[in-house]
């Protein structure tokens, strides 16, 4: 990960972060969405929604939880994921290179899709897996 920072940093382009070629613009970013890993192209890791603040904190509730099944699958030891939203459905990540569709609002289950080992290059390729990609061209998802 060091060589990968220090090979970023080397590269040329604009050091004081005022441009960010290459990435979404930020008048295409929906700030209800989710649609990358790190929830923009940039990976900000940052959402600036104000739903949330110190006068609501303290009335946040469970709305719904959603359990993976992993019984039986020697990779659930290391099931990680960060979810994608899109148009009020998540996509998560899920063992053996899989993933699961979510409605957001009532967490119930729209579909899965679960590859067999053999299509994807065997069990060792498929342990771990942490995130999802997602691509439209405005019309199709």
């Amino acid at each position: 990960m060091a060589v990968a920072l220090a090979f970023a940093c080397a590269m040329p382009g604009d050091q004081d972060g005022s441009s960010q070629s290459g990435l979404a613009s930020a008048a295409n970013y929906d700030a209800t969405e989710w649609k990358y890993w790190g929830g923009d192209a940039g990976q900000t890791r940052y959402a600036p929604l104000n739903q949330i603040n110190l006068q609501t904190v303290n009335r946040l509730k469970v709305a719904w939880r959603w359990t993976a099944d992993t019984s039986g699958d020697p990779g659930s030891a290391n099931y990680k994921s960060t979810p994608l939203l899109d148009d009020g459905v998540l996509y998560i990540p899920w063992l053996n290179n899989g993933m699961a569709a979510i409605d957001a609002g009532t967490g119930k289950t729209t579909w899965t899709f679960e590859p067999q080992p053999a299509d994807i290059g065997g069990r060792a390729a498929s342990l771990g897996l942490r995130s999802l990609a997602y691509w439209t061209d405005g019309k199709e998802k």
